[in-house]
């Protein structure tokens, strides 16, 4: 029993170390805050992407559950040529290398 205190005391000592030791490299380090900052920059711009494409996705769906129940060819191309206005959109999220 004593053994097993003996390791959570261990345990929940080194733990308190390394986050002060974090903490304390983050406050004087400069150059660690710029990388964590620029690390949450980034991980910002992932999440509205994603939240971008997921919307764009429903949207797609959507359009493409819509062109399934189409009674007309006019209505068909109107659709089809939101789809392809959609696609567009989504390729240009990454530009394309220069040839």
């Amino acid at each position: 029993m004593s053994i097993i205190l003996i390791l959570v005391f261990t345990v929940c000592l080194l733990s308190e170390f390394l986050v002060g030791l974090i903490l304390g490299l983050y406050v004087f380090n400069p150059q660690i805050k710029e990388v964590i900052n620029k690390m949450s920059e980034i991980g910002d711009t992932l999440v509205a992407v994603r939240d971008q494409l997921a919307k764009a996705t429903t949207e797609i769906v959507n359009k493409i559950a819509e062109l399934q129940n189409v009674q007309n060819i006019d209505d068909a191309k109107a659709i089809a040529g939101e789809l392809k206005t959609m696609a567009q959109a989504l390729d240009d999220i990454v530009p394309d290398a220069p040839a």
